[in-house]
């Protein structure tokens, strides 16, 4: 039985962290296609259809959702046995409707890892319950059945997908240190998990300096609130400036409204270009602040951040 995963990046300097996630998760052999949303149909169609999957899982964010729809029914007529499994945030919210508009098989809510392990499982051993399954959804009998949701993985037992860094040469090195959001922000689905988890911090230390011996050109934290704890992020700041390379460089999102000046202190030692940052600013207006529940301080103090981390 073959397993088929792929993502279409936005770019072609984009690489896919979930998709080694749970390549390197699953005890099954997986194979992993990333293409963009730049290609041709024609291309990307003719490129899973040489694989010949039996299971055929897509990535799915904001980006690349719509591209993915026009896909679907096209590989469901020529592969007409294939099994197609959706994941990812743009389709964990919105799985019945999913499932009702497209001939897909299963959607897989929230975090993907130990969902697909499992699935994979029943899948090879049929003697196990598929509604034993938490995070599935999927049609029986016209039937959409909804199992458990998945609860919330132990980030220590995450793989560290890169000991093998081929064909990611020059590309962005999309790396997780924490997942979870502090905020509440109403609008968006990062505010359904109030709980914060993070890898151990010698952990990271030890994987950072991974990419620093191998001269990687940037590595992306996609940490939603990378400053959410000030210790943490404190200590990663400060190993990332003691151990400057001179060449590779680490962008974070981050709050500003969180830093205080002991970071601001830390990070006016660091290289320029070294660290970048993205700072979200949800809105100026103090009411749509007040609506959607996320208050920013645009007070001295967030000004004086902002000329601080720009200095």
């Amino acid at each position: 039985m073959k397993t088929v995963l792929v993502s279409l990046n936005a770019k072609f300097i984009h690489s896919s962290l979930a998709l080694r996630y749970i390549k390197d998760y699953c005890s099954y052999d997986i194979k992993t296609i990333e293409l963009t949303i730049n290609q041709e149909e024609n291309l990307i169609i003719k490129t899973i259809y040489k694989e010949q999957p039996d299971i055929l899982g897509f990535s799915c964010y904001i980006w690349n959702i719509n591209y993915i729809k026009t896909l679907i029914p096209i590989l469901k007529k020529i592969m007409p046995n294939i099994i197609i499994v959706l994941g990812g945030p743009e389709v964990s919210f919105e799985s019945r409707s999913l499932l009702n508009e497209l001939p897909i098989d299963i959607i897989m809510e929230g975090e993907g890892e130990q969902t697909w392990q499992e699935y994979l499982d029943y899948m090879h051993n049929k003697e196990i319950d598929i509604k034993a399954i938490d995070g599935l959804v999927y049609k029986k009998n016209k039937e959409i059945i909804v199992n458990a949701s998945r609860k919330s993985i132990k980030m220590s037992s995450l793989p560290f997908v890169y000991k093998n860094m081929d064909g990611l040469e020059h590309k962005i090195i999309y790396y997780e240190s924490s997942r979870g959001c502090p905020f509440n922000c109403q609008y968006c689905i990062s505010s359904l998990e109030n709980q914060v988890r993070f890898l151990p911090i010698e952990r990271v230390q030890r994987e950072l300096q991974h990419f620093l011996d191998l001269n990687v050109a940037q590595v992306k934290f996609i940490d939603r609130t990378f400053n959410a704890r000030k210790d943490f992020s404190l200590e990663i700041w400060r190993y990332i400036i003691q151990n400057d390379n001179g060449f590779t460089n680490f962008h974070f999102e981050i709050a500003a409204e969180l830093l205080t000046k002991s970071t601001l202190d830390i990070l006016t030692k660091a290289r320029k270009g070294l660290i970048q940052f993205e700072i979200g600013v949800q809105s100026t207006n103090i009411d749509t602040l007040i609506s959607i529940k996320r208050f920013m301080p645009f007070d001295y103090k967030f000004t004086q951040a902002k000329k601080s981390v720009c200095a």
